[in-house]
C-alpha cells in the first residue's frame, strides 16, 4: 500500500482520478493490555484448539506427503514423540 500510494503521488495520480487516503484512523489510538477474564478464555479456548487442531492435522498431512514422495517413513510415534515433525530422508 505505501509503495502503491507513493508510485500514485509520483505520477500525480490525483489528476487521474485516483483518491488517495487522508489522515490514518490509527494515528490517535493508544496500545493498551487487553482485558482477560475467565469468562472470556472459556469463550475463546474451544475455537483456539479447533485451529490448533486444525493445523496440526494440516502438518502431518504435509509430511505425510513429503515421506511418500521420498520413500521414507514417517510414523505417529516418531511424530508425537519429538513434539515436531520430522522426516527422515
Amino acid at each position: 500500500m505505501i509503495a502503491g500510494s507513493a508510485i500514485a503521488l509520483l505520477m500525480k495520480g490525483s489528476e487521474h482520478g485516483i483518491r488517495l487516503p487522508g489522515v490514518s484512523p490509527w494515528s490517535s489510538t493508544t496500545l493498551s493490555h487487553p482485558y482477560i477474564t475467565t469468562a472470556s478464555l472459556r469463550e475463546l479456548a474451544p475455537p483456539a484448539l479447533a485451529v490448533a487442531m486444525l493445523g496440526l492435522a494440516e502438518a502431518v498431512s504435509i509430511a505425510r506427503s513429503i515421506a511418500t514422495k521420498s520413500n521414507s517413513a514417517l510414523t505417529a510415534i516418531r511424530i508425537y514423540r519429538s513434539g515436531t515433525l520430522q522426516c527422515h530422508w
